[in-house]
Order: structure tokens, then C-alpha cells, then sequence
């Protein structure tokens, strides 16, 4: 197993006040969201889905960093804009 290539998997999404996150086949273990800054706006651990749902966040419109880690210890980084 490669996890740079289960890394590649991960995709997150932008809808509304939500933020989707899918993880194809992989099973998500955490994410982290932070600002621009580095600021830590929202965490949450102990997933174990392929997807997850940051649902009615009152996230300002902002490019924001989306740290996803996956149960093999893979981890990616994904920017994704709110609006």
C-alpha cells in the first residue's frame, strides 16, 4: 500500500456553510481545518468513514487549508474556498 497514492484519493468540497470530505477507499481518521494564518478553526478525530460532513459552519468567505489524515497514516493537504 502506497500512501501517496491513497493520499490522492481524498477530495473536499465546498457547499454552502458545509465542507465534504470523501476519502475513496480510504478510511478517514481526522481533519483539521485551519485559515491562511495557521489558525485551527475546526477538528475532528476518531472519523472512521470513507466521508465526512463539517456541516453549518459560519466559515467568513476564505481560502481555507484542509488537513486530511487516513486510518494507514497517510495525510494530504486540500485548499478549498468558502462563499
Amino acid at each position: 500500500n502506497n500512501p501517496d497514492m491513497d493520499a490522492s484519493e481524498v477530495f473536499v468540497v465546498a457547499s454552502g456553510k458545509d465542507l465534504l470530505i470523501e476519502a475513496g477507499s480510504q478510511t478517514i481518521e481526522s481533519i483539521t481545518v485551519f485559515d491562511l494564518t495557521g489558525k485551527r478553526l475546526f477538528q475532528q478525530k476518531d472519523i472512521a468513514a470513507s466521508t465526512f460532513t463539517a456541516r453549518d459552519r459560519n466559515w467568513a468567505t476564505q481560502v481555507l487549508l484542509v488537513k486530511v489524515t487516513l486510518e494507514n497514516g497517510a495525510m494530504t493537504t486540500r485548499k478549498v474556498i468558502m462563499n
